[in-house]
């Protein structure tokens, strides 16, 4: 029995090598399938700007794509990410009239046309902004600078939190 001890230990350490190289196990998605209209509103009258991405199931470049979304998903929670299959949500994208695939688009409410406009929260006129993720980098990193862009996230150099020295 204490033969096996050191062994147990590389095993152990294996694992762990394992684990955290070959991202087992993967924490659950927080990429939103898109299930309709009347959910993205759902999403944007919870207060957060929506990351859509329109993608094509079995084309590579969406499929690479659907990876960094993932993991961008996991670093920015100041957004919602929503992925939309024009396979399935075929009149959606076809409104959308995306140039090229993937094709990602940042869905806001626009709250200063609301204070304008006086709209209450249980009508259903609204105003969105929509802007495209047009000429930015299909990674995180582009995701990133995309959202710096557009005031989702704190500029470079600034953070949330108060340092003091």
């Amino acid at each position: 029995m204490d033969s096996q001890v050191p062994f147990k230990g590389l095993r152990d350490t294996l694992l762990e090598w394992s684990r955290y190289y070959l991202g087992y196990p993967q924490p659950p998605s927080r990429v939103i399938e898109f299930r309709g209209r009347k959910h993205l509103i759902e999403l944007l009258k919870q207060g957060k700007p929506v990351l859509v991405a329109l993608s094509v199931h079995g084309f590579s470049k969406c499929e690479h794509f659907r990876k960094e979304f993932e993991k961008a998903s996991y670093e920015f929670d100041q957004v919602q990410f929503v992925w939309v299959n024009c396979g399935q949500a075929v009149e959606f994208c076809r409104s959308r009239q995306p140039p090229a695939m993937p094709w990602v688009e940042l869905f806001q409410l626009d709250f200063e046309s609301e204070a304008k406009v006086g709209v209450r929260d249980n009508d259903s006129a609204f105003k969105v902004e929509v802007k495209p993720f047009l000429g930015y980098h299909p990674s995180v990193y582009g995701i990133k600078v995309f959202l710096r862009k557009h005031g989702i996230l704190p500029p470079a150099g600034f953070s949330s939190e108060s340092r003091t020295y």
